[in-house]
C-alpha cells in the first residue's frame, strides 16, 4: 500500500472512530508525530499512546499531566496563538522556547465557538508542508467527537464552569496552581466567596425536573458562577463585601429563588478556590438538612446546621445521652396530652423569646403561643432567663428534633 493508500486508509477510520484517544492514535500514524487534545479549560482529554515519546518536556507536559489530571502547563501561546488559529480558521505553526520543538496548534471550532485545542509537536521528525492541510482535517473528525462527548465545551464561560468542576472533584490541586489557572481563563472573583447549593423545597418536590431550564436565570446573575454538578444546582457567589443578611444583599438571588420555590445552602465565608471543595460539601449538606428538616427559610446557612452535621458524625444513640432531662420530660408530656410544647419552645429560644415572631414560624396565634411558654416554663421549673440553662435546653431540642426528622433516613 503506497503512501496515499495508507493515508485515505487512515482518515476512513478516523470517520468512524468512537473516541477521542482513537483519533489521537490514528493521527500519530497519519502525521508520523504525537498529538495532544484539550478543552478550552486547558484539561488534558487525550494524547498519542501507540508511541513511547521519552523526551522529558513530552512525559512532564503531556503524559504526567494526564495521569496526574493536571492542567496542561503550555500557557505561553495561549492567547495569541489560540487566537490567531481561531480568527484564521486553519492551524498555526508555533517555534519558540516554551518547547524546544516546532508544533502546530488548531483550535477547535464549533458553531464559530472554541471547543477545544489540537496540538501536533515534532518530536519524531520535521514538520512538513502538509502536515498543516492533515491537520484541518483530522480537526473535523475531533470536532464532531467532542460535540457527541460529555466534555463538550462551547464557550469560554463553560470552560471556567469545567474547570470549578475540576475543582469540586480533586482535593489536589494548590493554591498556585488554582490561581495560574484562573488567570489564564480570565476569571475573577471578588474578596469574600461562598459556594450555594441549590435544592427544590420540600413542599415543592415535584418540581424537581425543572432544575436544568432554571440555570440559565442563575447564570445570568453578574455576582454567581453557576452550573448543574450531580443534579443540584451549584452558585458561586462572590461579593466585595462579608454578607450578613441575604435576603437583602443578594435581592436578585433571593428574587430568583423564590419564583422557582428554590431554597439554598450556604457554606461559609471563604477567600480562594483552592479549597472549593471543602465548602461546596458545607453547602450541601446545609442544603440537605435543611430540606430534610423542613426549615422554611430561603437560605440555609451552613453555621446554622453545623451542631446537626456533628449529631451525624456521632456514633448512633449517642447524642441522646447529651438530652437535658427536663427536654425529656417535656417530650413525653407532648406525646401524653397530643400537645406541641416542645417544639414551640424551641422556636421560641431561637428566635431570642420572641411571641410574635414564634407565632409567624408556627402559624398560630401570638396568645397561643403565650399560653404554651407559659406552660413549658410551669413544666421546666425556669423562667428562661439564665443563659447556660437556655443553651441546654437549645441544644436538647435540637437533637429531640435530629431524633424525630433525620436518624434513620439514611443521613
Amino acid at each position: 500500500m503506497d503512501r496515499g493508500q495508507q493515508q485515505l486508509s487512515l482518515l476512513c477510520q478516523m470517520a468512524s472512530a468512537d473516541s477521542l484517544q482513537q483519533l489521537a492514535d490514528l493521527a500519530y500514524h497519519l502525521l508520523g508525530n504525537p498529538v495532544f487534545i484539550a478543552d478550552m479549560a486547558h484539561t488534558m482529554l487525550a494524547y498519542t499512546k501507540a508511541v513511547n515519546i521519552p523526551h522529558p518536556s513530552w512525559q512532564r507536559n503531556v503524559v504526567q499531566a494526564h495521569l496526574d489530571k493536571n492542567l496542561l502547563r503550555q500557557d505561553r501561546e495561549v492567547s495569541t496563538v489560540h487566537v490567531a488559529s481561531k480568527d484564521s480558521r486553519m492551524p498555526v505553526l508555533v517555534t519558540d522556547g516554551d518547547v524546544p520543538f516546532p508544533r502546530i496548534i488548531k483550535v477547535l471550532v464549533s458553531n464559530g465557538r472554541p471547543i477545544g485545542v489540537m496540538v501536533l509537536t515534532s518530536y519524531l521528525q520535521p514538520l512538513g508542508e502538509q502536515d498543516i492541510e492533515l491537520m484541518e482535517l483530522i480537526s473535523t473528525f475531533v470536532v464532531s467527537r467532542l460535540e457527541k462527548g460529555s466534555y463538550y465545551i462551547s464557550s469560554n464561560s463553560q470552560a471556567i464552569e469545567n474547570f470549578l468542576m475540576r475543582l469540586l472533584n480533586d482535593t489536589e490541586i494548590n493554591t498556585a496552581e488554582v490561581q495560574r489557572r484562573l488567570e489564564v481563563l480570565g476569571c475573577t472573583f471578588q474578596p469574600n466567596l461562598y459556594v450555594l447549593s441549590i435544592c427544590i423545597e420540600m413542599s415543592h418536590s415535584d418540581s424537581h425536573g425543572n432544575l436544568a431550564p432554571v440555570l440559565d436565570a442563575f447564570s445570568a446573575l453578574p455576582f454567581c458562577r453557576s452550573f448543574l454538578y450531580n443534579s443540584t444546582i451549584v452558585c458561586i457567589y462572590s461579593s466585595d463585601v462579608e454578607v450578613l443578611h441575604w435576603e437583602e444583599q443578594a435581592a436578585q438571588l433571593t428574587s430568583l429563588l423564590q419564583q422557582n420555590h428554590l431554597a439554598a445552602g450556604v457554606s461559609r465565608r471563604f477567600r480562594g478556590l483552592d479549597d472549593l471543595r471543602a465548602y461546596y460539601l458545607q453547602a450541601h449538606k446545609a442544603q440537605m438538612l435543611g430540606c430534610a428538616l423542613g426549615r422554611p427559610d430561603r437560605y440555609f446557612l451552613y453555621d446554622g446546621f453545623s451542631v446537626y452535621h456533628l449529631f451525624q458524625a456521632l456514633p448512633d444513640g449517642v447524642p441522646k445521652l447529651f438530652c437535658h432531662q427536663k427536654i425529656w420530660e417535656l417530650e413525653n408530656y407532648d406525646r401524653q396530652h397530643n400537645t406541641e410544647l416542645s417544639i414551640t419552645l424551641q422556636v421560641y429560644l431561637e428566635q431570642t423569646r420572641s411571641l410574635s415572631k414564634t407565632a409567624e414560624i408556627l402559624f398560630v396565634h401570638r396568645n397561643t403561643v403565650r399560653y404554651r411558654i407559659n406552660k413549658c416554663m410551669e413544666l421546666l421549673g425556669s423562667d428562661l432567663t439564665d443563659g447556660n440553662e437556655t443553651f441546654a435546653y437549645i441544644l436538647s431540642l435540637r437533637i429531640l428534633e435530629y431524633e424525630r426528622k433525620l436518624e434513620g433516613k439514611g443521613w
